[in-house]
């Protein structure tokens, strides 16, 4: 309609809650279809016009569950670990033509995500049970008490008014730091972590 597309966000996504082995094939198409997908859609109808002008920035909204595996949203990491290899891939394939690209890596932030998780059909009836609710449960809080949507606008906004734009711009100093550190700790030591952060439940 303007003739012309100068920016492009990437922002819609959904989460799907459940142990791996309680999600069904077609949970994850949907939500790969929903994050990565939906993702590459619009990237495909917008970068031939940004290359025929010869300029555009595409920022996708990851997420720092797309650096960290988050446990029983292993599917939703998934979703966002492609993200993150699409964008970095992309950076490269439209250098030529001055077209940038970006990821902005949010943490817990207070929006509509949390109330409208989706539950797998067969978590109702997992083995994994207590461990499962509480994890769930532990992710709602730390949602609900999260930054508010204008910290991850004000990171947008630095991107958008970088002349060359980072890989990626993580949201909040907590989550800085936590993924700095998964760059320098091994990988074991790293999988330590993220178990001590949900809760536990005995397995019988």
């Amino acid at each position: 309609k303007e003739g012309r597309i100068d920016i492009l966000i990437n922002c819609a996504g959904i989460g799907i809650a459940g142990a791996v082995e309680d999600c069904s094939g077609e949970e994850a198409l949907r939500q790969m279809d929903v994050n990565y997908a939906g993702t590459l859609r619009m990237i495909r109808m917008v970068v031939p016009f940004m290359r025929a002008r010869g300029n555009g920035l595409i920022i996708n909204i990851g997420s720092v569950g797309g650096v960290f595996s988050i446990p029983f949203q292993t599917l939703y990491s998934s979703s966002k670990f492609a993200v993150e290899a699409l964008t970095e891939g992309l950076r490269i394939e439209l250098k030529p033509w001055g077209v940038k690209a970006a990821l902005v890596e949010p943490g817990d932030v207070r929006t509509g995500f949390t109330a409208a998780r989706i539950y797998a059909k067969d978590c109702k009836t997992t083995a994994y049970g207590a461990r499962f609710t509480q994890s769930i449960k532990q992710m709602e809080h730390d949602e609900l008490h999260g930054k508010a949507p204008d910290a991850v606008v004000k990171v947008i906004l630095q991107t958008i008014r970088s002349k060359n734009p980072p890989v990626r711009r993580t949201v909040g100093g907590m989550y800085k730091v936590l993924v700095f550190l998964k760059r320098i700790l091994p990988s074991r030591l790293v999988e330590a972590l993220l178990d001590m952060m949900y809760p536990k439940s005995n397995v019988k």
